[in-house]
């Protein structure tokens, strides 16, 4: 470990033992990533593709080691695979985003020359494309609107769940389903009803984009719009240092002259920010304080979300602030290091 290096590693995550387990916890976040090839849950997938898993020790492995905080796992699915139809892959799907995967890679069975599958491409009833990247089209068991609508759910994994820009909003508006996968497959169909598909979309606008389709899809009865801009907010300013308010957020929530006070006096009683040559001015630059709701942050404690230096221990008030200090910030998901202020 030269403190830059990372190792990058494919791995069946069911062969990982006590030994393995103890070594990386106190690993150097960043030192290694973890790749594991899922593919699916389907134990007939499984057996017809030639391997052999326990996907119940995949699943109690990775959740370990995503307890640790310091290694990044990313997971692979595959649609097209034989003997998995539209419900099995979402069975599959399901069962993989529980396994809180950093990246969930939602990929397509690739018809190469040479390989196993080219040779079932009869029996498997496989129509792919003939060109690069050679992706099956239809199989035996999933048609060419399923394999579509699978390609929709695959653009939203990426630009939401992937991109770990909504980490917190998601863990909110994903409980709101019987199933993860709805949530996935429903932004879909929005962004298509909307022509969005495929444009890009600026970081602000998929945050718009994101609250336009709640408030369309579900009645205030049904989720609580203050908790979903609250966490919408914390997810846009623990990424970025941005200055520009967003849309949903006009108003500033905490008064300038409280904001320009903590950083005059280098913090307050829940955390000092000075330093040697502390500068206020270059502090203020450097970091970002937010307002929530209280309810807000009972609602992060509550749910294991509260990761944070400072964290209160005081009653939780009507109003809780937000410190985003930008100048440390987590090694695996470059968030900023964030501290609750109860007492500003």
């Amino acid at each position: 470990d030269n403190g830059l290096t990372n190792f990058h590693f494919e791995i069946a995550a069911d062969l990982i033992g006590e030994e393995e387990l103890a070594i990386f916890e106190k690993m150097r976040p960043g030192l290694i990533q973890l790749e594991i090839g899922l593919q699916s849950v389907n134990p007939e997938t499984i057996h017809e593709i030639r391997r052999t898993m326990d996907v119940d020790q995949v699943k109690k492995r990775m959740l370990k080691i995503h307890s640790f905080h310091n290694i990044h796992q990313h997971l692979d699915l595959i649609a097209g695979l034989p003997y998995e139809d539209y419900a099995s892959f979402c069975h599959s799907f399901d069962e993989a985003y529980e396994m809180l995967p950093d990246q969930l890679q939602l990929g397509f069975l690739k018809v190469l020359k040479g390989s196993y599958m080219a040779e079932t491409v009869k029996e498997y009833e496989l129509q792919y494309r003939e060109s690069e990247p050679y992706e099956v089209l239809s199989t035996k068991w999933l048609s060419y609107d399923e394999i579509l609508i699978l390609k929709k759910v695959e653009e939203m994994v990426e630009l939401y769940y992937n991109s770990s820009q909504f980490t917190l909003v998601l863990a909110y508006v994903v409980s709101l389903y019987n199933r993860p996968y709805d949530f996935y497959h429903e932004l879909g169909e929005y962004y298509e009803k909307e022509g969005l598909l495929g444009l890009g979309l600026k970081r602000e606008k998929k945050y718009t984009v994101l609250r336009d389709f709640f408030r369309e899809r579900f009645s205030l009865s049904d989720f609580s719009p203050e908790l979903f801009d609250d966490l919408l907010t914390l997810d846009y300013y623990l990424r970025e240092n941005v200055r520009n308010r967003p849309d949903w957020s006009k108003k500033q929530k905490i008064e300038k002259e409280l904001y320009q006070s903590f950083f005059i006096n280098g913090g307050n009683g829940d955390v000092s920010i000075t330093y040697e040559g502390y500068d206020s001015k270059a502090a203020e630059h450097g970091m970002h304080i937010e307002a929530i709701r209280g309810d807000t942050y009972q609602w992060l404690e509550k749910n294991g979300l509260v990761r944070a230096e400072g964290k209160g221990k005081q009653e939780v008030k009507e109003r809780v602030y937000v410190l985003f200090d930008y100048g440390n910030r987590d090694p695996l998901s470059n968030d900023a290091t964030v501290y609750y202020l109860m007492n500003l």
